[in-house]
C-alpha cells in the first residue's frame, strides 16, 4: 500500500532527524547503535499511524 509506504519513509526521515549510526553519523546529531534506531523508527512509524 503506497500510503503506508509513505508513512514508513516519512517515519525513517524523522528518526535521522534526532540521530545517526556511526555508518551515517552526523556531528550535530546524537550517534545511535542499529538497535536504537530501529527502535526509534518504529516509535516514529507507531506514532504515525496512530494520527
Amino acid at each position: 500500500n503506497l500510503e503506508i509506504a509513505r508513512e514508513i519513509e516519512s517515519a525513517v526521515e524523522d528518526a535521522l532527524l534526532e540521530g545517526r549510526t556511526v555508518d551515517i553519523k552526523n556531528p550535530n546529531l546524537k550517534t545511535c547503535s542499529t538497535q536504537e534506531m530501529g527502535d526509534l523508527i518504529s516509535k516514529k512509524l507507531t506514532s504515525r499511524l496512530k494520527k
